[in-house]
């Protein structure tokens, strides 16, 4: 395990102050890992954090790269329709 930083510091140096709840609906939603709890304490491990973000990165760029073919596909047969009426 890689550095560890609470909740509320991990809110404020990473996440720019977010809410709580926002955090945990993030969490929910499955943005960001889910937070280790130790005592009464919760810690989100840094690595664990940045190899999550990363990786929703890449499925994202594939998401959008699928989205662009459809795109063009649908575009190429709008113009093939055009090019038929013409």
């Amino acid at each position: 395990m890689g550095k560890r930083l609470n909740f509320r510091d991990f809110r404020e140096q990473y996440l720019g102050g977010r809410s709580r709840g926002a955090v945990y609906n993030d969490i929910a939603a499955g943005r960001l890992p889910a937070p280790l709890k130790l005592g009464g304490t919760l810690f989100f491990d840094i690595d664990e954090v940045e190899a999550h973000l990363v990786r929703l990165r890449e499925q994202q760029e594939q998401e959008r790269a699928l989205r662009a073919e459809a795109d063009a596909i649908a575009a190429a047969r709008r113009a093939e329709r055009a090019a038929r009426k013409a």
